[in-house]
């Protein structure tokens, strides 16, 4: 029995330096400042032509729906069917507001979805915040928000997938 313990704490002993040595997190690998300024470049380029590529999606969906929303910063487009129903909305107003949420392919994520929001937040998404600004209360609107200004790269996490283009069509509360 001592024995069997003895052998066990000297095994013990012997894989201790290998279980410390797995919670060392040092890179393996040093990618040289060239290569790193290479890989930079390329990720530069992909999100230049992933943006247009969503560019040129965007104009596609709004000349099928014969739709001529204004250009605001960032890509956003807005289009309000009502703007001189009520003022226009300010930066640190709290907005509610109504609003269905689609991808451009027309699937929908969020339907009929109340929400209330502070102006200048950038709540739920920045394209949605700059949108906001240039609208009034008590209009309807329909604005495309592209990936970069709505959830990025990553998605919500929960229903809107990566690199979504999204479609609000909004209702604002008097």
């Amino acid at each position: 029995m001592r024995l069997h313990r003895y052998i066990v704490a000297v095994a013990l002993l012997a894989f201790l330096p290998c279980l410390l040595a797995c919670g060392d997190r040092t890179p393996i690998i040093e990618l040289p400042d060239e290569s790193k300024d290479n890989l930079k470049e390329n990720l530069i380029n992909a999100n230049r032509i992933i943006a247009e590529s969503e560019e040129t999606q965007i104009n596609a969906y709004l000349q099928r729906r014969a739709l001529s929303p204004f250009q605001l910063s960032d890509g956003v487009r807005c289009l309000e069917f009502n703007p001189n129903y009520g003022r226009q909305i300010e930066d640190e107003d709290t907005v509610r507001l109504t609003y269905t949420l689609t991808t451009l392919t027309g699937q929908t994520i969020y339907k009929d979805q109340p929400c209330e929001v502070v102006v200048g937040r950038h709540q739920p998404t920045v394209g949605l915040d700059i949108a906001l600004h240039s609208l009034h209360y008590g209009s309807h609107a329909f604005v495309v928000v592209p990936s970069a200004v709505g959830y990025g790269v990553a998605g919500d996490g929960d229903r809107v997938p990566a690199r979504t283009v999204l479609c609000y069509d909004i209702s604002i509360n008097p």
